[in-house]
């Protein structure tokens, strides 16, 4: 959910977007990818893909339209037209666990699905969607100590793990 670094609700923010303005300073902590997955059970029981109009004769798994808060989150529709959608939830969680369990395929962040034997990468020539990662902080928390520490840490982190961001 959003929260308001000025109004102190948090001190440290990752968002989709960089801030046009106010008093935040944000750096680029990292980029990342989301690709096409379905589970190997899925693939065996459910009609051969090898080219993106094969993509009409599945289900798939994505977002709750009516209740998506941020625009960059809205990848779905823009990278696979005219899906026909079995599941939907805003839970990132559920959607992975839907295509764990077989319902259908759907757009996965790389770092989620890698380590997943049970999922397989599908057309990963075709369908793919980078974004970035931004950190966010007030001004004047930015030489405060604990704030520095975090978000040193999270910067070193994910500039360490950059592969499995991307999904390479």
């Amino acid at each position: 959910r959003r929260m308001s670094l000025s109004k102190r609700e948090a001190d440290i923010a990752i968002s989709f977007s960089r801030p046009e303005s106010g008093r935040l300073i944000a750096w680029k902590l990292c980029d990342y990818r989301l690709r096409l997955y379905a589970s190997r059970d899925y693939l065996a029981h459910h009609a051969p893909i090898n080219r993106v109009e094969d993509l009409s004769r599945h289900g798939f798994v994505s977002y709750i339209e009516d209740l998506i808060e941020m625009p960059e989150l809205r990848f779905f529709d823009n990278t696979i037209k005219n899906a026909h959608v079995v599941f939907r939830s805003t839970n990132v969680s559920a959607q992975f666990n839907a295509i764990l369990d077989g319902l259908g395929l759907g757009l996965v962040h790389c770092f989620m699905a890698q380590r997943e034997d049970r999922l397989q990468v599908v057309l990963p020539e075709q369908i793919s969607v980078e974004r970035t990662y931004w950190l966010l902080v007030h001004e004047d928390l930015r030489h405060v100590a604990r704030v520095d520490a975090v978000c040193a840490f999270l910067t070193s982190l994910l500039s360490e793990n950059s592969p499995l961001m991307m999904g390479d």
